[in-house]
């Protein structure tokens, strides 16, 4: 049955520092329920990533998922596969639950949905998802090729809607004058993403006034979106 929307409250998080002479780094942090008894476990979201997979090692958040106390964790293939964090992972089937309303209220619970989990270790693991969008190479390993397989949305539009500067909803499956009567049609506005030495970047593009110290959309500034950098980097 498709529920339309996915609906994932997120947090915007300061990465840890290696030195404390360096820049301040932020990454979208989101816990999610899977598993049977359903168990919390920790996940980051990547924009600039395509994968899903389960990770023993995550890069920011901590590890708190035990698949092992899962009931309805199934290990589908022995064959070894690849991600974009290790080359000997294999496929899986777990029950994920995501809220389906704006408010999040309701929660749905999708079972056997496809990840990609690492060699086998009785560690604690966490989830990073890439919301990226996948190529015909490695789709089946992408979150939003999954959730529409299964027909749980219908298409793969995301929005990050930011209720304050460091925490909001990111809505998967529907554009937003689709679920929210809040927002007109008429302003959207498509704007093609560019590229740079082979690596493609969400953008947008700005002209700027000096007379009238005014922006405007057009094709003169290249301005690269990232949800984790925490205002304007002018280079």
């Amino acid at each position: 049955n498709i529920f339309n929307i996915i609906v994932i409250p997120f947090q915007i998080k300061q990465k840890r520092k290696e030195n404390i002479d360096d820049e301040n780094e932020y990454y979208i942090h989101t816990s999610l329920e899977i598993g049977e008894p359903p168990q919390k476990i920790n996940c980051e979201f990547d924009i600039d990533l395509s994968d899903f997979f389960i990770t023993y090692n995550p890069l920011n958040v901590q590890p708190t998922y035990n698949k092992s106390l899962s009931k309805s964790f199934i290990k589908t293939s022995n064959n070894k596969i690849s991600s974009s964090r290790f080359h000997d992972g294999y496929w899986a089937l777990e029950n994920f639950y995501f809220h389906t309303d704006l408010k999040c209220k309701n929660k749905q619970k999708i079972e056997s949905l496809s990840v990609v989990f690492p060699s086998e270790e009785n560690k604690l693991s966490a989830i990073e998802i890439g919301l990226k969008k996948s190529e015909s190479y490695g789709k089946y390993q992408n979150f939003i090729y999954n959730l529409k397989t299964k027909q749980i949305v219908n298409n793969s539009i995301w929005t990050l809607k930011f209720d304050s500067l460091d925490e909001g909803i990111i809505v998967i499956g529907s554009a937003p004058h689709e679920y929210d009567k809040t927002h007109n049609e008429k302003d959207l506005k498509y704007i093609n993403i560019f590229s740079d030495e082979g690596k493609l970047y969400w953008s947008i593009y700005y002209d700027y006034d000096p007379h009238n110290n005014n922006y405007t959309m057009s094709q003169n500034i290249k301005v690269i979106m990232s949800p984790t950098t925490l205002g304007i980097i002018a280079m």
